[in-house]
């Protein structure tokens, strides 16, 4: 099969093997950190609350899609008040709390929906027949 996949193929797949050994060994959190993604001044942030496990098992909660880079007064700000500023509301813990792909995702969805009930509310209707010749 991997010669059919053309000239590439080969190096593609250990690259692949090579990524997923790495992310099952390392948790989610190092590897980010490791890739300078993440430093002073910055943390990791769950986005689902891990609620009692460790930032290093394997599971869902910890998976790359699920954790987001922030400035440190951000991420403090999402549980209580740091440095004399107050919580973040309901609103900002979405806005701040969030990836970028978890408001992209329903906003394109809702957006989606909404284009097809126009569609069959207000089903298009031909135009005038083209003008004889």
């Amino acid at each position: 099969m991997v010669a059919e996949l053309g000239a590439g193929a080969e190096d593609w797949l250990a690259l692949k093997q090579q990524m997923f050994t790495f992310c099952r060994d390392i948790a989610a959190q190092k590897a980010i950190k490791r890739a300078g993604l993440t430093g002073p001044g910055r943390e990791v942030h769950h986005t689902i609350p891990l609620k009692g496990l460790g930032r290093t098992v394997q599971d869902p909660r910890n998976h790359f899609a699920l954790l987001k880079v922030m400035p440190k007064e951000q991420h403090r700000r999402l549980t209580g008040s740091w440095a004399g500023k107050p919580k973040y509301g309901p609103l900002g813990q979405v806005w701040y709390g969030t990836t970028d792909w978890m408001k992209a995702v329903p906003t394109g969805v809702g957006g989606y929906l909404l284009d097809t009930g126009q569609n069959v509310i207000q089903p298009s209707r031909p135009g005038p027949p083209p003008p004889r010749k």
